[in-house]
């Protein structure tokens, strides 16, 4: 019987806390920061697309390429920016996944690679990339509109999708659990 190590939970103020597990059965690390808000109809799609906005680029990489150069010198590190409904709340998770350090070369062991991701996920979270006056970069929320528009559309063309988002628009209509992050198109 699989025997899973029990997670280590530290306060590290009000509203943020820190689970660790210890285990030697994987070869990599995992890092989430999860942000949790009551869903909205109005503001989860907004946060879901801003979600998209940030994994475009920061103030050190501007652009995509950029910070996917960044996590290949960080020995291919997986980044992922998701999006979920759980019940009545909207969780935006960013995720790093690197190579536990133990598993490098042993001329690469002092690169740590768990601080250079933590590095990767605070410039997305904390340094998006900003257009001169401050704002969030225009060009990328233009763009990231029009890839949301066309997945709503895709999504609606393909029926076992379609029919999920609707059977919970249907079970739970004005309710937050009711929210479709994806929005409208309008």
């Amino acid at each position: 019987m699989l025997q899973l190590n029990r997670p280590e939970s530290v306060a590290l103020s009000p509203g943020l806390n820190l689970y660790a597990i210890q285990t030697d059965r994987v070869k990599t690390a995992r890092l989430t920061v999860y942000t949790v808000m009551r869903a909205d109809k109005r503001l989860s799609p907004r946060m879901s697309l801003l979600s998209r906005v940030f994994g475009r680029g920061t103030e050190r990489y501007p652009r995509r390429s950029l910070l996917n150069r960044r996590l290949d010198d960080l020995y291919g590190t997986i980044l992922d920016v998701g999006n979920s409904l759980y019940g009545d709340n909207h969780v935006l998770s960013f995720t790093v996944e690197p190579l536990d350090d133990a598993f490098l070369p042993r001329i690469d062991r002092d690169m740590d690679l768990l601080g250079g991701s933590l590095d990767v996920i605070s410039q997305i979270m904390l340094h998006p990339l900003r257009d001169p006056d401050g704002c969030l970069c225009r060009d990328a929320v233009e763009k990231e509109k029009r890839a949301r528009c066309d997945d709503i559309i895709d999504k609606r063309t393909r029926p076992d999708a379609y029919a999920s988002d609707r059977i919970r628009a249907l079970l739970y209509g004005d309710e937050p659990a009711g929210t479709y992050l994806l929005g409208e198109p309008d």
